[in-house]
């Protein structure tokens, strides 16, 4: 009899082992995601992620995609990690090391989610369209036994998306279906999702829908030609008009109209001559009976010279910042201030 009571008991403990279900493993039970995509192209995405966890797990992360920005988890920041495919939230301090079911808010942004794509057209010319490029998953270390989202566009949808398993590099549109209703997009999967598998939403998107997107696309130089015209002008309008070459110092010899060069007494005044107003005329002096400009970095607006035929000194009115200018070149300082139009000037004589 005894016998026969442990064989029983066997047989109930095997029965319930056979069809016990296996327990549970670690899982995302649910991830929600609303996201609205305003005209400039950036996706602003709130996550709303269930998770079961059948033992403790003192490190967690759960991943977004690998441009996310301004990423908070519950209301607050987060640390966070970049690797080359995701951006990884710690949500370990959310779940405490502790076991069960807990669930996660995180609200991010994704820039510049809206693409332009470059083709080429019948017609062989280079042209570009917009094409939203939105990851719903980045690959998360659990399965995901239900996915949903709910996407706003900033106009009426005209063109269907595609949604990509990234992991299998095929389409999963059968494994979730969505439906579009004007500006809205929804969808759930059918089926859990794989762990580690990421999906992406591509979508072709008119141009009028992000208006400050520009689809131009840059095809050689095209304004390298009108540059070198307007070079070109540049340079002929300084040689004809300007009568000078640019960066080259050069001494003019001239003989002032209406003067010889054997006047007594000539009393010049060089206001107003050519390069005076950039201070660069600095003598004008009786030489082998012609007279001599001299063009050099002086800073000399007016000057005043008493040209003697046979005359052993040149005497000139010199402003005060331009002394030391001329004692450098051998004039002397006399000490005579006077001033010309609000301007300090001492009379300066060099021996020749």
């Amino acid at each position: 009899m005894k016998r026969r009571l442990i064989m029983f008991i066997l047989c109930i403990l095997m029965v319930g082992v056979i069809v016990m279900p296996a327990s549970a493993e670690s899982a995302a039970t649910k991830a929600e995601s609303y996201i609205n995509v305003n005209s400039e192209g950036d996706c602003i995405v709130a996550l709303t992620v269930t998770l079961h966890l059948e033992a403790a797990y003192e490190s967690l992360t759960f991943p977004l995609p690998v441009d996310a920005a301004n990423i908070t988890m519950n209301g607050s920041s987060v640390r966070t990690v970049k690797t080359a495919n995701a951006t990884e939230v710690d949500v370990a301090k959310a779940i405490n090391g502790l076991v069960g079911d807990f669930t996660v808010r995180l609200d991010y942004t994704i820039p510049n989610a809206v693409k332009v794509v470059p083709f080429e057209n019948e017609e062989g010319k280079q042209t570009a369209y917009l094409q939203l490029e939105l990851p719903l998953l980045s690959g998360f270390s659990f399965p995901v036994e239900q996915m949903s989202f709910v996407i706003t566009m900033p106009g009426n949808v005209k063109w269907m998306p595609a949604l990509t398993s990234v992991y299998r590099q095929s389409s999963i549109e059968s494994d979730i279906p969505f439906k579009i209703d004007g500006t809205m997009i929804t969808g759930n999967s059918i089926v859990p999702i794989q762990d580690h598998d990421s999906v992406l939403l591509t979508m072709v998107v008119p141009n009028d829908m992000f208006p400050s997107i520009s689809t131009y696309i840059r095809v050689g130089n095209p304004e390298l030609v009108p540059m070198l015209v307007c070079i070109g002008v540049a340079i002929v309008y300084w040689v004809l008009f300007c009568r000078t070459w640019p960066l080259i110092r050069r001494r003019n010899v001239i003989v002032p109209e209406g003067i010889s060069a054997g006047e007594l007494g000539c009393h010049l005044t060089a206001a107003g001559a050519a390069g005076a107003e950039d201070g660069d005329l600095v003598l004008l002096v009786h030489h082998h009976d012609h007279f001599v400009v001299i063009v050099g970095p002086g800073a000399v607006d007016q000057i005043v010279l008493i040209v003697d035929q046979g005359a052993d000194e040149i005497v000139l009115s010199a402003q005060m910042q331009a002394v030391g200018f001329y004692e450098k070149v051998g004039y002397e300082n006399l000490g005579e201030l006077h001033y010309d139009q609000d301007c300090p000037h001492v009379t300066m004589k060099k021996k020749i």
